[in-house]
């Protein structure tokens, strides 16, 4: 939430208003994410836990940015990537992403 407040701080646009206003009416969000923190700096890694019934699954994100771009296509192109944050995630994910055989 706080990297959303500060794109709608940085560029105003109705999407990313959208967005945080959306995310922001989920049953549950914490009344001290709907306000920006502008003392609050954001973390190199960012840590996300999913669960569904038994299973939970733990990542760690980093999101990489271009900081003074040539190019206004570059201008908002940020790369975010997850990673297993444990051994059991990481098993989870590749016999996920395994390929499965298709029945005939």
């Amino acid at each position: 939430m706080h990297s959303i407040h500060r794109q709608v701080a940085a560029q105003g646009s109705e999407e990313i208003v959208r967005l945080r206003d959306e995310l922001l009416a989920y049953p549950g969000v914490p009344s001290r994410w709907k306000a920006a923190d502008t003392m609050l700096e954001m973390p190199p890694l960012v840590a996300m836990e999913l669960r569904n019934g038994d299973l939970s699954m733990a990542f760690f994100g980093m999101v990489t940015m271009f900081a003074t771009p040539r190019d206004v296509a570059l201008q908002h192109l940020k790369i975010e990537c997850f990673f297993p944050a444990d051994a059991a995630t990481e098993q989870t994910a590749r016999r996920l992403a395994a390929p499965q055989p298709i029945a005939v």
